[in-house]
């Protein structure tokens, strides 16, 4: 994927690959699923904290900033 991708792609993408649900993400993520079903599946979707996508980032076993570009970029855009 390209530095231009969305967050969400690169969520949805992690969790297709590890065949992760909503209900599996909420428990390991610790976020609620409305949330997350909001977040990945609303148009237009709803903000993502920095906390949420730290959270996110360390339920899908990824670094801690590792969508901070994608966000950033998303963030500056608006």
């Amino acid at each position: 994927m390209s530095p231009l991708d969305t967050v969400r792609s690169h969520i949805e993408q992690e969790l297709q690959d590890k065949k992760i649900n909503l209900t599996q993400f909420e428990k390991i993520s610790g976020i609620n699923r409305g949330v997350l079903s909001a977040t990945l599946n609303s148009n237009p979707p709803r903000s993502i904290s920095i906390n949420q996508l730290d959270r996110m980032a360390a339920a899908l076993d990824r670094p801690e900033g590792w969508l901070y570009e994608q966000y950033v970029y998303r963030n500056v855009l608006i």
